[in-house]
């Protein structure tokens, strides 16, 4: 038997309006608060968290929970008629995850960040346009990313190049090599912070055609992911136990960053009644 269950509370609330007349047209407004409330609870039967069960691995009994707050605003500014812009704030915070994972207790750092946005539209001529925007973001790691529990499992190597020497091991011992690899979660991550950039344009050329392009950008920095046993290695992601086995850490890690960008093209025609 295994019994889990993931509950998520939250409350929203908006409010949004018009502030004040300019010579560009209404000065819109827009604030507003987010709270959630996140728990997750996993519970294998005694068999399985003592790695009683054939052919699979010991289970951890996880219970976690941690709070998160945010608080917004926006203002859409007609600058000019053919101009307008955007600008808008939003500060994120959470509490340090508390959970366990088996019968260790754990209270993760807690975090925040204030991520801003710009965007810009510039209209010369009725049927085209010029726009551009700049934005921040904020992602804290999962409850399940941060305590769904480690596994361990039996691992061998014949890698003369990484691993093995990082072991301390010399090439004529290292064939079939064992050692165990560790994988799951991490109580330590950080959460994920990332930067996107955008300018494109839009162009009407008929009343039945649209043709809007946009080149983005996005960078990402402490993603979330799995690193490979070498990389792992590299990263001195390892350890010997004093019972003389050799452990490797590929559970989940703050992976130094992406970079990826592209171009958008939209193509629309409404055909005539």
């Amino acid at each position: 038997n295994r019994n889990g269950k993931s509950v998520v509370k939250f409350v929203n609330a908006k409010v949004a309006g018009s502030l004040m007349e300019l010579s560009g047209g209404s000065l819109g407004y827009a604030v507003g608060v987010q709270f959630n409330k996140e728990s997750l609870r996993d519970t294998p039967d005694a068999n399985q968290q003592a790695g009683n069960v054939f052919g699979s691995i010991a289970q951890a009994a996880v219970d976690a929970d941690r709070d998160l707050k945010a608080v917004f605003g926006e203002l859409a500014i007609p600058l000019l008629k053919n101009l307008e812009a955007q600008v808008a704030v939003r500060h994120d915070q959470y509490s340090g995850a508390s959970g366990s994972s088996g019968t260790v207790r754990v209270d993760g750092a807690k975090a925040s960040k204030t991520s801003p946005k710009v965007a810009i539209k510039y209209r010369p001529v009725s049927n085209f346009a010029v726009r551009a925007s700049y934005a921040e973001s904020f992602l804290a790691p999962s409850l399940k990313q941060l305590f769904s529990g480690q596994e361990e499992g039996a691992e061998s190597t014949s890698d003369t190049d990484i691993i093995c020497p990082a072991f301390g091991v010399p090439a004529v011992a290292c064939d079939a090599f064992p050692y165990r690899n560790v994988t799951g979660s991490n109580p330590n991550l950080k959460p994920e912070t990332g930067q996107t950039r955008n300018i494109g344009f839009v162009f009407e050329p008929l009343p039945e055609l649209a043709v809007a392009m946009d080149f983005w950008s996005i960078k990402k920095k402490n993603e979330v992911n799995q690193p490979t046993v070498e990389s792992a290695v590299q990263q001195g992601l390892f350890n010997r136990r004093p019972s003389g086995e050799w452990q490797v850490f590929t559970n989940n890690q703050n992976i130094a960053g992406s970079e990826s960008s592209g171009v958008d093209v939209d193509v629309r025609a409404r055909l005539a009644d």
